[in-house]
Parts: structure tokens; C-alpha cells; sequence
């Protein structure tokens, strides 16, 4: 019985030492980033928390962490368009898609995975995969002028996506519940190579950290003249748009970022195949 008892005092000061150790890391609310190990170095402590969840978005935007549907409107969501939305994506997507007879939760994460405008906010319990999400966007001409940011916040009330499956769409999005987040099930290969969880947004059309800062915890700034680097050291770690988006789409947009991007300015260096 003393054994047992030590046991337990022992686990006790571990996740005493635990906790000091994270509310220290935290007190700091944004932390600059330039270097990949940086990176690592202050994610590592906080994804031993399970609650904690990471997005990544390529600038400081007006309304930080804001569902695509709360962007497109820029105002309170009509909530008869909203539905109207949902019932065409759920009535069309079988033309397309092998899954069928999905609950209403499932084609709601499927339609966002694929580019829907819903509620549901996009978040992954892996740093490494949203800090990729932060900067992938390179198309824009000053890319290394402007920071990208990762968002860490406590995940509010973690349901199991098996209580959710017999819920209907205007329960699901019904404007009186909480924020809530769910972990989809790995029925779409996005979902599971994203190591996805979602979060509903009750006010979408305003920025969630803003409504709910004491869930948000940290804000990682990676430092513009950084971001080429990191990118292409995430790159060497196999993260990329090849892996996160299987497709033989993601696999071009990977192999040409990897001969035009990734390999160094003087591309003559790149040993070529001898033809026989």
C-alpha cells in the first residue's frame, strides 16, 4: 500500500513540475521565431498538454482565427443561407466523393476539408503541421516582408465525435451552443494526415481568440526573413502538400516546389540522370 502511495506522490510533483513549467512558457503571450529549433523548442513543453491545438495563418490578419464563412460575409450569418449552403454541398458531394450515408457532423467536416464555407475553423494537435500551414502561401510577391502566425489555444470542450453522429445539421450550428471541437474520424485521408481537429465558432463572423482570450494561449510569430528557410527545413522533414493533400495535384505542386524552391539558387548543381 506504501508503494502504491509513492507512486502516486511521485506522479503528483511530476505534474506539479509539469504545470509550473507550462504557466512559465505561457506567460509570454507572443514569441518571434527564427529559426525552426526555436520553433520546436516552445512547442515541445506545450504539446504534451493533449487540450492544446495549433492553426497556422500566413499573416496578421483583421479577424485572427475566423471561420471562411464569417471572412465571406463580414457580418452576422444569415443562418437560412447557411443552410442553404450545407444542403446543396450535402446533396451534390456524393457525385464526387465514395463516401456515402456520412451524419450530418462528417459531410460538415468533409465540406470544410474540400473548400466549404462553414463555421468550423481548421486546427491540428501537431505545431509542426500548422506552422507549414502558416507558410505555404507563397505566391505573394513580399512573402519575406510579413510575419506568419501560429495560434495555440485550450481546446474548449473536446466532444467525441460519436455523441455528435445523431445530431442534425441545425443542432450542430444551432447559434446558442458553446464553442465546441471535435476530431473527425480518419474517413478522408486529409483528415488523418493533417491530424485534424475542428472547432465550432458560435459567432462566426468575429475572430474567435478575440472573443475568447482566456483560451488563447500563445501567438508564434515566425519572422518574415525566415519563413523561405523554415519552409524548406519542414520541407526536408516531409511536410509538405505532398503529404498533407495526397493527390496527384499536392504531388506536382511538391515536386515543383522542390526543384524551383527547395534546392539552392545555382539549380546547375543538381546532379541530372545520365541518359544510357
Amino acid at each position: 500500500m506504501s508503494g502504491i502511495r509513492l507512486v502516486k506522490t511521485l506522479i503528483a510533483k511530476v505534474v506539479r513540475v509539469f504545470l509550473l513549467t507550462l504557466r512559465e512558457k505561457m506567460k509570454k503571450k507572443e514569441i518571434q521565431i527564427e529559426t525552426l529549433e526555436s520553433y520546436i523548442q516552445n512547442t515541445s513543453i506545450t504539446s504534451l498538454a493533449k487540450t492544446l491545438i495549433y492553426r497556422g495563418e500566413c499573416k496578421l490578419f483583421d479577424k485572427p482565427v475566423c471561420p471562411k464563412i464569417g471572412r465571406s460575409f463580414n457580418r452576422a450569418i444569415d443562418r437560412e443561407r447557411e443552410l442553404e449552403i450545407y444542403n446543396e454541398f450535402k446533396k451534390k458531394y456524393i457525385q464526387y466523393s465514395k463516401f456515402v450515408d456520412l451524419p450530418d457532423i462528417e459531410i460538415l467536416a468533409l465540406g470544410q476539408h474540400t473548400g466549404l464555407e462553414t463555421r468550423l475553423i481548421d486546427f491540428t494537435f501537431n505545431p509542426l503541421i500548422a506552422l507549414f500551414f502558416a507558410l505555404e502561401n507563397r505566391n505573394s510577391n513580399d512573402y519575406d516582408k510579413f510575419g506568419a502566425y501560429i495560434y495555440c489555444i485550450d481546446a474548449p470542450q473536446y466532444i467525441p465525435i460519436r455523441k455528435e453522429k445523431t445530431l442534425s445539421f441545425n443542432q450542430l450550428t444551432d447559434i446558442n451552443n458553446q464553442p465546441y471541437t471535435f476530431q473527425p474520424r480518419y474517413f478522408f485521408e486529409r483528415i488523418n494526415r493533417q491530424n485534424s481537429v475542428l472547432l465550432y465558432s458560435n459567432i462566426p463572423h468575429e475572430s474567435f481568440i478575440k472573443l475568447n482570450q482566456q483560451l488563447h494561449l500563445q501567438t508564434f510569430i515566425i519572422l518574415g526573413s525566415a519563413k523561405k528557410r523554415i519552409l524548406s527545413e519542414l520541407f526536408t522533414l516531409g511536410i509538405s502538400k505532398e503529404h498533407l493533400f495526397p493527390g496527384l495535384d499536392s504531388l506536382c505542386e511538391s515536386i515543383n516546389y522542390k526543384y524551383g524552391h527547395y534546392y539552392p539558387d545555382n539549380f546547375s548543381q543538381i546532379p541530372v540522370l545520365s541518359t544510357p
